[in-house]
């Protein structure tokens, strides 16, 4: 409409349009064309403020997930991930942990033969076979199989990066949540 480039979607006409808007959002660096677009999308960083445990930092969508968690930091974890010193409730659970270290990837897709160590992970590559892709992220218009995928894809969108370990958040609020991992952590001396 304002310089008459064309696109072959509407989430990369979407993502141009932003190009022209002088409207910034001070939290995310995102832009907008009018205010209007602007106050609505603010709405998203009010909504954002998530419940975070006090014991590692891990951030909620709900107060219920919340206390079900920190009730795991009270479970014995006797079984432990001798190479990074994670513990675990059971063996199962350890063993599973392990292949993120062994580099073993016992599942494999019966279409494209891609292997991967996590049956979870496998299932929702199937998703790609299939073209079930249910979440769009509400920024690009880009569709994933996963709300995990999608989550991962987020992140790519957002401006708050943490110093320690270069992960990346749409929010000062997430990541101030997130550093409360590296406060935790007790370095071995």
């Amino acid at each position: 409409e304002t310089c008459g480039k064309t696109f072959g979607s509407k989430g990369n006409l979407k993502n141009h349009r932003l190009t022209h808007g002088s409207e910034n959002c001070k939290n995310c660096k995102k832009r907008f064309l009018t205010k209007e677009e602007l106050e609505a999308h603010m709405k998203i960083h009010k909504k954002r403020v998530l419940p975070s445990c006090d014991v590692c930092g891990r951030t909620f969508n709900n107060k219920t997930k919340l206390q079900i968690h920190k009730k795991r930091h009270n479970v014995p974890t006797p079984h432990e991930c001798e190479e990074c010193g994670k513990k675990f409730t059971h063996l199962c659970y350890l063993k599973t942990h392990q292949l993120k270290h062994t580099g073993e990837k016992p599942h494999q897709c019966t279409v494209c033969e891609k292997k991967f160590a996590f049956k979870g992970n496998l299932r929702i590559h199937m998703l790609n076979h299939s073209g079930i892709r249910p979440y769009e992220c509400e920024t690009c218009g880009k569709t994933f199989g996963s709300k995990g995928n999608l989550k991962n894809h987020r992140l790519t969108h957002g401006s708050e990066n943490c110093k320690n370990c270069k992960k990346r958040f749409l929010t000062k609020e997430e990541l101030e949540a997130h550093m409360k991992i590296h406060k935790k952590r007790v370095l071995p001396s």
